[in-house]
């Protein structure tokens, strides 16, 4: 929920806006996250009352003005609401005897927790790969894989460490599947060249990828 003029994001536990604060089920109260994991500067909160976040800053978008239409950047929870809402779309097709109960379960317990602290329920941040992907073929899709401890998240990706392959995003895990207890952030490529950027990677123990230490 977007705060409105002044602008001033309003935490939704005191101050309830509607029908997000309304008691039922079927709802997914949605906050504005933005590409480093905050949340966006206009968006309501709420740490009992908000469900999730989304991204909702810098979205690439359709827009309309007068007799032209292109595409332009804009900030909303009215962009980061479609996500969750696709998101449910894809959830239910994968699993459609599934109720709405099911796929709002899933949505939420996959979701990346932690990253937004106490401005949502359990800081959570929408993952939809991680709702649907079960990259180890365990019959276990990766957000419940770690939502539920049968595998290990050492780098806190929400994606289990034997799918952090050693050399593709810098896996904390030992050979030994044991999870090393030092990390460091280092800014890495990815062998195959489809990652760059800061990650997570453990230092010099064994089994740390490919990388290896770096200024």
């Amino acid at each position: 929920m977007n705060a409105f003029p002044p602008y001033v994001p309003k935490n939704l536990d005191n101050n309830p806006v509607y029908p997000a604060a309304c008691p039922i089920d079927n709802i997914i109260t949605v906050a504005a996250s933005d590409e480093f994991d905050n949340l966006a500067s206009f968006s309501n909160y709420g740490p009992n009352s908000v469900h999730i976040a989304a991204p909702g800053v810098g979205i690439d978008t359709t827009i309309f003005t007068g007799s032209t239409s292109s595409y332009d950047y804009k900030d909303g929870t009215s962009f980061a609401a479609p996500f969750v809402t696709g998101a449910v779309a894809l959830v239910w097709a994968q699993h459609p005897t599934w109720n709405y109960h099911q796929v709002r379960d899933h949505i939420l317990n996959t979701a990346h927790k932690g990253l937004l602290g106490n401005k949502v329920i359990a800081g959570r941040r929408l993952d939809i790969g991680a709702a649907l992907v079960d990259c180890n073929n365990n019959g276990v899709v990766d957000g419940l894989d770690v939502y539920n401890h049968t595998s290990q998240d050492c780098n806190g990706n929400n994606i289990p460490d034997e799918c952090d392959a050693p050399g593709a995003f810098g896996a904390c895990c030992l050979p030994s599947g044991a999870c090393v207890d030092h990390y460091k952030s280092y800014t890495f490529a990815s062998a195959h060249g489809d990652f760059l950027g800061t990650g997570t990677m453990c230092g010099c123990s064994p089994g740390c990828g490919i990388f290896g230490p770096q200024p």
